[in-house]
């Protein structure tokens, strides 16, 4: 799948996702427009997360924030 930027958005300094990374923005692409990347905890128990099909282990086990990338 073709991930592409379009000539009009933000370049942020800093971008907070919630609850799991979203794949168009670990792209190579779109590194220069998210700055850092940090990932919080919304509350989804783990075991919605196996109910889905999604084997994660509990990555909040010791912050509700976690730092992805570096911009």
């Amino acid at each position: 799948m073709l991930w592409k930027v379009f000539y009009k958005c933000i370049r942020a300094d800093h971008t907070m996702i919630l609850a799991l990374p979203k794949q168009g923005l670990l792209k190579e692409n779109a590194k220069s427009h998210i700055g850092s990347l940090y990932l919080a905890d919304i509350g989804i128990p783990g075991a919605l997360y196996k109910e889905l099909g999604l084997d994660i282990e509990n990555i909040f086990q010791h912050r509700s924030i976690i730092k992805l990338l570096s911009g």
